[in-house]
């Protein structure tokens, strides 16, 4: 993908102080590369909830074949994929704060593409359960790397369009993904490709969850051409202040920083007198 994102700010808000922050908004510059990487992310939530939620499609065919009980399918819609989902969530977020973001989200599509593959050769209850419990941790991770990409490559006045770009994608990429999960399963009830020695007779149902791991190649591919940006600790636009009364330079991290009136002292505050701040005076208005 061509092309990076610029942040360009003019030199109406380089003038320092609190007007420079509410016109460096209104200047910045973003190219087409970070709503693509959105629209990346919105794909890789679409194929994870096509994920998690084709197993409630089967439910049927997957009670047949291992003869389980309502709350065995409970615990294999719900608790399996709910729990670890929770509990990896944490350590998967300090990963993506200290490490590769993009790396970690391949990761987490091809670990959890490659434990709904494992659903279809699942031979019980057991087997089943643990590969949804895989599928729960590789999930886990593209939460928070993906909230970090979109802070990393949007400034902060465009987070919150970026961020509501990819919660439309969540929601549309849920029914979405109930929706060709469904057109899958109706194809696969059709379709059997033979016997393997593994789990016998592929039937419909397993030929369903492979459809949809199979889908997470092109994904791994995508995700692939993302770049990583660099962390930065403050939008660009924050670090451009004046020097020496030119305007449109970058402020060096050696100028000291202007003292507020909190931090000062002074006997006299009517106005006649300079208030101390170590080497500099600040005369305070007259009172009325």
């Amino acid at each position: 993908m061509a092309g990076a994102s610029t942040v360009v700010v003019s030199a109406s808000a380089s003038a320092g102080g609190p007007a420079a922050d509410e016109a460096a908004p209104r200047d910045i510059r973003l190219g087409t590369y970070p709503y693509a990487v959105v629209f990346i992310l919105m794909s890789m939530t679409t194929l994870s909830f096509m994920d998690r939620t084709i197993l409630s499609l089967l439910i049927d065919p997957l009670k047949a074949a291992f003869r389980l009980d309502e709350t065995q399918i409970g615990l294999l819609a719900g608790f399996a994929f709910a729990l670890f989902y929770a509990v990896m969530g944490i350590p998967l977020a300090r990963v993506a704060d200290l490490g590769n973001r993009r790396n970690l989200i391949v990761l987490g599509v091809a670990g959890w593409s490659l434990a709904t593959a494992a659903c279809g050769f699942a031979r019980g209850f057991g087997s089943l359960f643990a590969a949804r419990a895989a599928v729960g941790i590789g999930e886990a991770a593209l939460a928070a790397a993906a909230f970090s990409l979109i802070a990393s490559y949007f400034p902060r006045p465009r987070i919150g369009l970026a961020m509501s770009l990819f919660a439309v994608g969540v929601t549309l990429g849920n029914g979405a993904a109930v929706t060709l999960g469904g057109l899958i399963v109706q194809w696969s009830r059709s379709h059997s490709v033979g016997r393997l020695a593994a789990v016998g007779e592929i039937d419909g149902w397993r030929l369903a969850f492979m459809v949809v791991a199979c889908l997470g190649v092109p994904a791994v591919l995508l995700m692939l051409g993302v770049r990583e940006p660099a962390r930065e600790a403050r939008p660009a636009w924050r670090r451009w202040r004046p020097i020496s009364g030119r305007t449109g330079a970058r402020s060096s991290a050696s100028t000291p920083a202007t003292p507020s009136l909190s931090s000062c002292r002074s006997p006299n505050l009517s106005g006649d007198r300079p208030i101390s701040c170590g080497s500099r005076a600040i005369r305070p208005p007259p009172l009325a």
